[in-house]
């Protein structure tokens, strides 16, 4: 027995801090409900539960972003379905338009409407969602999982499926930059609408399936002056001698303020009319000689059109002589001050293909003259797809889309644009389907971080229990461990 050292009273006060300790640890754990208060707790089991919840807030970003992606496609989808609507009602106005006991004011109405279907399919072209075109052929490229891994999803483009013909003249557009997806809608119209009227396919020339324009945006000369510059590339040996490739430049600037007042579209079938040939394979073929009344194009095919329209019988109709390079000799006369053999010569005035770009909102006519000059240059057309005109400062147009008295070409629109939302609707699935996977990689992946960090209740009670019982004894029994030194006292008569 000594009176120094009382071990019983520091053995008694080491299990008091421990118990101390324990209850203290299940205290914070029971509070927080985690079971790793502090990383000595479990270092390693820290370091999984970190890396492990981390994966689930990568893959909470990931289902948001799905579900934004759902939303995208589920807007696409709704745009669709009422073009389908639109266009079903199309089909059955342009067989209604056929019945013989109509007459000509009940098709006019009949064309008021059809017009108007088609105006708000136009419209669609250019809708968008948060800023992104609903309907281009820019490649979507979604998040698919909580790594970053990415998938292509294919854009949907209408314009590319609204009237683009039988299918059996091909013309391919490669971009190269600097056109916006309105833009590049406005040029998928312009092919939809030159393959209409070309009704039979040419000769493959390698890997080009009749004609392939490459469009390119750039700095030509700025505002109001040069809009574009097109024309043929490579020519097909044989007869007819028809391009293979092309080119078409627009300038910057120009661009932007055709978009503004609505010409573009129609400048850009302008051009794509110099890359098939009208015009630029003129002089190559003989169909443009100079006369003593100037410029005059011969060909056949043109030339009755002309005289059919304006009631004349020139053998040739006058060329543009003004502009220079470029223009004259290139475009069929925009004026009426011209004769031949003595003949007053009308000119075409706000024909589409002639020379000069006429002001915003005045109609540009496709007409049945510039159907012609393809005739002429070897292509086999369809008349049939003419805008109206009779003549300087009439007609409508360029229609963009579908003639109401082309009921196959209606047919095979809403064939194409049913195939359109099919696919929509295929993407939408799958978009769907990930969705319900990440939602269940997400609930076992907080499975495991649970397992891993959070308190057990019912087992840390236990522990919280015996911990404080322990402390209670603890307590008591460090007040009683003096009693052993008390004793040795009393032995020495202290």
């Amino acid at each position: 027995m000594v009176i120094n050292t009382n071990t019983s009273a520091i053995r008694a006060s080491r299990f008091l801090a421990e118990s101390g300790s324990l209850l203290s640890k299940s205290l914070s754990r029971l509070s927080a409900g985690t079971r790793i208060v502090s990383p000595e707790d479990d270092a390693a089991g820290l370091a999984q539960s970190l890396k492990l919840s981390t994966q689930v807030k990568r893959i909470e970003a990931v289902m948001q972003n799905n579900a934004n992606l759902v939303s995208f496609l589920q807007t696409q989808d709704g745009f669709l379905n009422k073009v389908t609507q639109a266009l079903d009602r199309m089909s059955e106005i342009a067989v209604l338009a056929k019945d013989a006991t109509k007459t000509s004011q009940d098709i006019a109405l009949y064309q008021a409407e059809f017009d108007q279907l088609q105006n708000f399919i136009n419209s669609v072209y250019e809708k968008k969602f948060n800023g992104v075109n609903l309907f281009s052929d820019s490649i979507l490229h979604p998040v698919i999982d909580g790594q970053g891994t990415t998938k292509e999803l294919a854009g949907a483009n209408l314009a590319l499926a609204v009237g683009k013909g039988n299918g059996e003249f091909t013309i391919n557009l490669k971009f190269t930059g600097g056109l916006n997806d309105d833009q590049k809608n406005a040029f998928y119209s312009a092919a939809n609408r030159w393959q209409s009227i070309i009704m039979k396919d040419l000769v493959n020339v390698g890997a080009v399936d009749d004609l392939e324009i490459t469009v390119t945006a750039a700095n030509i000369d700025g505002p109001s002056g040069t809009l574009a510059q097109a024309g043929p590339g490579a020519i097909r040996g044989g007869s007819p001698s028809l391009p293979v490739t092309g080119s078409m430049t627009f300038d910057t600037s120009d661009l932007n303020s055709l978009t503004t007042d609505g010409r573009l579209y129609a400048v850009i079938l302008h051009e794509m009319g110099h890359v098939l040939g009208i015009g630029s394979l003129w002089d190559t073929q003989g169909l443009v000689v100079t006369t003593a009344d100037g410029p005059q194009y011969q060909g056949q095919a043109g030339v009755d059109e002309y005289n059919a329209i304006f009631g004349t019988t020139f053998s040739t109709l006058p060329a543009e002589d003004d502009g220079g390079v470029g223009t004259a000799e290139v475009h069929p006369e925009e004026s009426s001050n011209r004769t031949i053999s003595g003949d007053a010569a009308p000119g075409l005035d706000n024909e589409l293909m002639t020379g000069f770009a006429e002001s915003a909102g005045t109609p540009m006519p496709l007409s049945r003259i510039s159907i012609g000059f393809l005739d002429d240059l070897g292509y086999t057309v369809d008349y049939a797809e003419a805008d109206a005109y009779s003549g300087p400062g009439t007609g409508t147009g360029p229609r963009r889309g579908i003639s109401m008295h082309d009921v196959e070409k209606i047919k095979m629109t809403v064939q194409d644009v049913s195939s359109l939302r099919a696919r929509v609707g295929a993407n939408l699935a799958d978009a769907l389907n990930r969705q319900e996977t990440l939602q269940i990689e997400k609930e076992n992946l907080s499975q495991a971080t649970s397992r891993i960090s959070d308190t057990d209740v019912a087992k840390e009670s236990v522990q919280f229990t015996k911990a404080q019982i322990l402390v209670n004894s603890g307590s008591a029994m460090l007040s009683q461990s003096n009693a052993l030194p008390e004793a040795t006292l009393r032995l020495i008569g202290a």
